[in-house]
C-alpha cells in the first residue's frame, strides 16, 4: 500500500505536465534528492498571505534554505513513443520508433518569503522536468540567482545573485516559519551584507 505521505504528494501531480504523459509508467521515489522534512502536505499547517498584494520576495539572497520534500520520477514506454515527441531521445536508424526515452521528473520544494506587508512565509511549489531539458537553475528556489564568478580560476564557477519578485500563484501554498527558519534568515541576511548585498524594496541586490 502507498503511505499517507506518499500519496499526499502523489496527489498534487499533474502528469498533464509532461508530453505524451499517457504513456508513462507510473512513479518511482527518486534517491537524487536529500528530503529534508517528511511530513505530507495534509500535516502542514497551511496559511494565507496576509497581504493584500500579490508579490512575494525572498527573504534572503542565498540558496541555503531550500528544502526538499519529495521527488520522483517515471519512465516513458518508449516503444510505443513516437520518433518526434520531445521526451525521445534517439529513434531507430531508420527512423520509425523510438529506442530510448528521457525521464519524467518532479520535486516539491520549499524555501522563505516575504510579502510586501512585511509577513514571512515558507512558501512550497513543485518543479516538474524531462531528465534532458534539466539545467542548474532547474531546481533554484524562486526568486534566487546565481551568476557566473569574475575572474575565477575555475570553469564553471558561480556565486550568489540578486533575487527577484515572483508572485503568490507561482506556489502551492505557504505555512508559517519557524523559530529555527526566522534564524536561518537572520545568519543568511548578516552573511549577505557581509558580501556587500543591500536590500531595497523587498530586493537584495549586489553592488
Amino acid at each position: 500500500m502507498i503511505d499517507i505521505l506518499v500519496a499526499g504528494w502523489l496527489s498534487l501531480i499533474n502528469p498533464g505536465e509532461f508530453p505524451d504523459s499517457n504513456l508513462l509508467l507510473g512513479w518511482n521515489q527518486s534517491s537524487d534528492y536529500v528530503i529534508s522534512r517528511t511530513e505530507s502536505p495534509e500535516s502542514i499547517k497551511k496559511v494565507q498571505v496576509r497581504c493584500n498584494k500579490t508579490n512575494i520576495w525572498p527573504t534572503h539572497p542565498q540558496q541555503y534554505t531550500k528544502e526538499y520534500h519529495y521527488a520522483v520520477w517515471s519512465h516513458y514506454d518508449h516503444g510505443r513513443l513516437s520518433v518526434s515527441s520531445p521526451a525521445c531521445l534517439r529513434p531507430n536508424p531508420a527512423n520509425r520508433f523510438c529506442v530510448m526515452a528521457t525521464y519524467a521528473n518532479v520535486v516539491f520544494m520549499s524555501d522563505l518569503y516575504n510579502d510586501e506587508c512585511g509577513n514571512t512565509y515558507r512558501g512550497y511549489w513543485i518543479v516538474n522536468f524531462l531528465k534532458s531539458d534539466e539545467t542548474m537553475g532547474t531546481l533554484f528556489a524562486k526568486g534566487r540567482t546565481v551568476y557566473p564568478k569574475p575572474n575565477s580560476e575555475y570553469e564553471g564557477e558561480f556565486i550568489t545573485g540578486d533575487t527577484y519578485q515572483i508572485q503568490v500563484s507561482d506556489f502551492l501554498f505557504f505555512s508559517d516559519v519557524t523559530s529555527a527558519d526566522r534564524e536561518a534568515i537572520r545568519m543568511s541576511q548578516d552573511g549577505a551584507r557581509k558580501e556587500g548585498y543591500r536590500s531595497s524594496n523587498f530586493q537584495w541586490k549586489r553592488p
